[in-house]
């Protein structure tokens, strides 16, 4: 038996319950970071390579 299933682990986020807590996540962790600070740091970055 494996103990990692990567398409029981995908298909969770197709359930209700899955799609609610990828919402909830995704809005704290955008809420928490300054998207466009982290975008003109990657594109210093990217410029320096």
């Amino acid at each position: 038996m494996d103990l990692w299933d990567p398409q029981a682990y995908d298909s969770w986020y197709e359930t209700p319950l899955g799609k609610t807590s990828d919402r909830l996540e995704r809005e704290l962790v955008f809420s928490t970071a300054d998207v466009r600070e982290a975008g003109a740091f990657l594109a210093a970055v990217a410029t320096k390579a």
